[in-house]
C-alpha cells in the first residue's frame, strides 16, 4: 500500500489491499513461515503477537474495502481509471524527463560522482526550477544551469494530471 501511495494510487480495492499485504508478507520469510506455522497447528484460532496484530489489521481494511467496493461499482471504476491514468502518467513523465536529460547533458562535461537534482515544471512543461534535497549529493552548477528553463513534451495527460507544477527528485549518473 505504501507503494501504492508514493506512486499516487488509490489502495482502495480489496484485492489490491490483500495483494500488497500477501506481497509483503511473503517478503519477511520469517513472518510468513510463522504464520504458516501457526495456522498449522491452531485451526481455527486468531494469529497472535506482531504477525496477529497485522494480519488483523489488513484482514479488517480488506473486508472494509470489499464491502464498500461492492455497494459502489461506480466508486471502483473511477479509482481504477485514475490509479491508470496515475501509472500512465508516471510513465509518461519518466520517460519525457529522461529525454530533456538526455538533450541538455549531451555535449556537457562528464560527471565525476552521482548527483541529485529536483527538477520543478509547470502546467506547460518548462522547468522552473532546479535544486537538490540534501547539499552532499548536490550537482555541479553548470547541470543546474543546464536544466533551467528546459522543457518536455507534454500532452492531454499531462494537461489533466499538472494542474499548477510537477515536481521530481532524480539521481543523475556519470
Amino acid at each position: 500500500m505504501e507503494k501504492m501511495d508514493k506512486t499516487g494510487e488509490t489502495p482502495h480495492q480489496s484485492n489490491q489491499i490483500c495483494t500488497c499485504f500477501f506481497q509483503q508478507l511473503s517478503s519477511q520469510s520469517g513472518e510468513l513461515a510463522y504464520l504458516e506455522r501457526w495456522r498449522i497447528q491452531h485451526k481455527g484460532v486468531a494469529v497472535t503477537g506482531k504477525v496477529g496484530a497485522l494480519v488483523d489489521t489488513q484482514a479488517t481494511e480488506c473486508i472494509g474495502a470489499e464491502k464498500a467496493a461492492s455497494k459502489n461499482t461506480a466508486l471502483t471504476r473511477k479509482i481504477e481509471r485514475k490509479n491508470a491514468q496515475t501509472e500512465q502518467f508516471n510513465a509518461m513523465a519518466g520517460m519525457e524527463i529522461q529525454k530533456l536529460i538526455d538533450k541538455d547533458l549531451q555535449d556537457a562535461p562528464t560527471l565525476k560522482n552521482t548527483c541529485d537534482v529536483s527538477l520543478t515544471f509547470n502546467s506547460s512543461g518548462i522547468v522552473t526550477a532546479t535544486g537538490v534535497d540534501h547539499e552532499r549529493d548536490a550537482c555541479p552548477e553548470w547541470l543546474y544551469l543546464r536544466l533551467d528553463n528546459g522543457y518536455i513534451h507534454t500532452n492531454n495527460l499531462w494537461r489533466i494530471m499538472v494542474k499548477k507544477s510537477f515536481t521530481t527528485s532524480l539521481e543523475i549518473q556519470p
